[in-house]
């Protein structure tokens, strides 16, 4: 995962809650907080195979692995990566939700889920700085 990559999505997250498409842009967002997680990992830790994981096993496993691997622990703190949780569980409840209607609180969960971006990107820096 490269900057370039991390930048050109934000990019168009920013260009999809500008034309008004924000249940798109949150689900854009997901995807990236997803991908660096996968990034996190994979580099860090000897397991490679991240692809066939679900959300929710991919946060649990980055929480556990920061005891784990010292290089980790370097990257992201504890705290911060338990702040993912609280965000899986309302992400899985916006998925439900939109399945039956379109959800009304998307502006406040795209706020929370920004911030996600924002931690995960500065482990990620941290990362690139590293190397």
């Amino acid at each position: 995962m490269t900057s370039k990559k991390i930048s050109s999505t934000l990019l168009k997250i920013k260009s999809c809650r500008q034309s008004g498409n924000h249940t798109e842009a949150l689900i854009r967002t997901y995807h990236l907080n997803l991908d660096l997680i996968r990034f996190l990992i994979s580099s860090n830790t000897p397991e490679k195979n991240l692809g066939d994981k679900k959300a929710k096993e991919l946060v649990n496993d980055l929480v556990k692995k920061i005891d784990e691997y010292p290089k980790l622990k370097t990257l992201i703190t504890k705290k911060s990566a338990k702040a993912l949780k609280p965000w899986m569980e309302k992400m899985d409840v916006f998925f439900k939700s939109l399945k039956i209607k379109q959800p009304t609180s998307v502006s406040a969960l795209q706020s929370e889920t920004e911030k996600i971006v924002a931690i995960l990107n500065i482990s990620v820096s941290k990362q690139h700085a590293k190397s």
